[in-house]
């Protein structure tokens, strides 16, 4: 039969926020019905990954745990039965023992034994579904289900969720415990061509085209323009960079306030040839060779680092030849923001 217990409104609306037709995990899992082409009868419930979703539909699987379509999948149109999914996989139409007390009901007789689909219970006279365990292990990239076969949640990795559809970064993998992992580099310390992965000699600096240029050797990512701010002090210096955001400065990465800040005494030193005589600068091919524009602009002799050297001393590089030397806070000095490189794309985060 269609229902051995009557359904009413209540049960309707405690059902929908018991289990929910969408089931949404956190982390972006969703909750389906996974019905095996070629073997509709052992449907069974999932957790994947949102990516997947839409291959998933396309395929004839649908949206929400398999308790939620059990009337229309184990439908066997006899009044005297219970349509119901079954304890392992698919269907059990259970033969009703008196097919005429539709209204009286116990917890054991509510309970089906299925462990994927919870516990159900009996409340004034009417069965109510339980609810499913929740598979979802907090990795993105795993596929989450409850196996009927073991009574037990399972969480499959699948590397597909971790694929960024490049080529020359490798082929990232899902790790069941970490999530997902960064791949081999097809040409590691040099630049790869996406299309044809041709590997060429990598460029010290590549401007951005958005107000910034990236040191291919230290990763940093440096203010294009090397006089933004004019001379300040070191207590100047730190209001300066921390107002420093997208719009500024000939900026148009995106970038917001807080992100950007001095300099620290390592990265100057990583950052010029500290062996070079009248300029410390680098051009683009890391020869020094430097010449306006290429990449930076308005390059300056004296400029903050962000490292103390005490309460009332800050550390300062000279650009004339890349040595560092402490100097009185409240000298005029140049300000050089730079900031960690992010996983920004096209100017918005994807964050």
């Amino acid at each position: 039969m269609k229902a051995y217990v009557k359904l009413t409104v209540l049960s309707i609306m405690i059902t929908f926020f018991t289990v929910g037709s969408l089931a949404v995990a956190a982390n972006n899992k969703v909750l389906i019905c996974h019905i095996p082409p070629g073997n509709p009868q052992n449907f069974h419930t999932i957790y994947i990954s949102e990516r997947a979703v839409r291959a998933h539909l396309n395929h004839g699987d649908m949206e929400g745990p398999c308790t939620d379509f059990c009337a229309d999948l184990c439908d066997d149109n006899d009044p005297c039965t219970d349509d119901l999914c079954g304890k392992k996989r698919g269907c059990d139409n259970t033969i009703m023992e008196d097919c005429t007390n539709k209204n009286l009901c116990i917890d054991d007789y509510c309970n089906d034994g299925i462990y994927c689909n919870g516990v159900e219970i009996c409340e004034g006279g009417e069965c109510f579904e339980g609810t499913p365990p929740t598979c979802d292990d907090g990795i993105d990239c795993t596929d989450d289900y409850c196996n009927p076969d073991l009574d037990a949640c399972q969480n499959v990795p699948d590397d597909n969720s971790c694929d960024n559809d490049l080529l020359c970064d490798g082929e990232e993998i899902c790790d069941s415990g970490l999530g997902c992992l960064p791949g081999e580099e097809h040409c590691p310390g040099m630049e790869c061509d996406e299309v044809t992965l041709d590997c060429v000699a990598m460029k010290r600096f590549t401007d951005n085209g958005d107000g910034t240029v990236t040191d291919n050797q230290t990763k940093m990512i440096w203010l294009k323009n090397g006089n933004c701010f004019g001379r300040r002090t070191w207590n100047q210096s730190l209001a300066d960079y921390t107002e420093l955001a997208d719009g500024a400065c000939g900026l148009t990465d995106a970038s917001r306030f807080g992100d950007w800040r001095l300099p620290t005494r390592e990265e100057w030193e990583a950052f010029v040839c500290g062996e070079c005589l009248n300029s410390a600068m680098f051009n683009v091919e890391g020869i020094w060779l430097w010449l306006e524009e290429e990449p930076f602009s308005s390059v300056q002799s004296y400029y903050w680092s962000g490292s103390e050297y005490d309460l009332y001393n800050g550390w300062y590089i000279d650009m004339r030849n890349g040595s560092m030397y402490m100097i009185d806070k409240s000298v005029p000095l140049y300000v050089w923001p730079v900031r960690e490189e992010t996983n920004w794309v096209i100017g918005v985060r994807s964050n």
